[in-house]
């Protein structure tokens, strides 16, 4: 792990990530947040991101934070719901809730009422309801998050509820293979995630979301794993609107322009049916909304980090 990095080594130290280069250290250490998409990806449904921002905060702290941070207390993020957890009897599934005051929930009735664009299993859609309310829309997910979670803590990516609509280890196993140079320097902490192992491993924590994406209602679910400064989050069940996520962070203790704190690098990976095709205007319009979003979120988790 690196120690304490000043401005003039930086950019060595990130470019060891990845190909996040051109980055002006006098603007981060401000609170800019230097960012690049991948748009690039022989995988068809693959973009990832690179960001590079600092907090002025122990590095320690700011690792833990990224493993605990939610964002569901910012509403500009859309964050309807958001619960970490680590192992049954704190889950808390049922208190799952699904207003119906937002326009996103209703679309997530329209959808569930279609079968349209829901990343379900075949099993799964038969066990909709009939002309599903709030409520009975509530019941279906919590059962449903509730199998999913516990097909994962058995099986990790393995698990045969996880292969169906969509192979989520061939998902995230594609997405790394793309990027060989950050795969490698995160392989100590992928060697211990579902990634490589045939179970879930030892996360630090478990989380379920619901959460507003293209104007549709989201569930998902995920598991964060994390060695000393390097942080994985696996969010390996999506609803609908994308297949799954991949985030993956370093924290690097540094000083810039006198400042003391951490340096962030984040690679941000999504897997989604609707980058395919396109002649690339589609990857173009991924990408300016995978920085717009990542930067949106960043600056929030920089003023509550500080603020702490």
């Amino acid at each position: 792990m690196l120690g304490a990095v000043h401005a003039a080594d930086l950019r060595q130290a990130v470019a060891s990530f990845g190909e996040l280069t051109s980055i002006n250290f006098a603007k981060v250490a401000n609170g800019d947040v230097s960012i690049t998409a991948n748009t690039s990806m022989n995988f068809s449904r693959g973009i990832s991101s690179h960001a590079c921002f600092f907090v002025a905060a122990p590095p320690d702290r700011v690792a833990e934070l990224l493993a605990s941070w939610n964002p569901q207390a910012h509403p500009e993020l859309d964050v309807y719901e958001h619960r970490f957890f680590r192992g049954a009897a704190d889950a808390a599934f049922e208190s799952l809730r699904l207003p119906n005051k937002f326009k996103p929930v209703h679309n997530l009735l329209d959808a569930m009422k279609s079968r349209d664009d829901l990343q379900l299993s075949r099993a799964e859609l038969t066990q909709i309801p009939q002309n599903p309310t709030s409520e009975t829309a509530q019941q279906f997910w919590v059962a449903t998050l509730r199998n999913r979670w516990t097909a994962f803590t058995k099986s990790g990516l393995k698990a045969a509820a996880l292969q169906e609509p969509f192979d989520a280890e061939s998902e995230f196993k594609s997405l790394v293979a793309e990027e060989p140079k950050v795969a490698k320097h995160f392989a100590k902490l992928l060697a211990e995630t579902p990634l490589t192992l045939s179970a879930a491993g030892q996360p630090v924590a478990h989380y379920w979301d619901v959460s507003n994406v293209s104007n549709v209602a989201t569930l998902s679910l995920g598991a964060i794993y994390r060695q000393e400064l390097q942080l994985a989050d696996f969010e390996y069940f999506v609803g609908g609107n994308y297949v799954i996520a991949l985030t993956l962070s370093e924290v690097v203790p540094a000083e810039i322009g006198g400042k003391a704190g951490a340096l962030v690098w984040q690679g941000n990976y999504v897997s989604s049916n609707q980058l395919t095709g396109g002649f690339g205007w589609k990857r173009k319009l991924a990408a300016h909304a995978i920085e717009s979003d990542t930067v949106k979120t960043i600056r929030f988790f920089q003023r509550d980090a500080a603020a702490r």
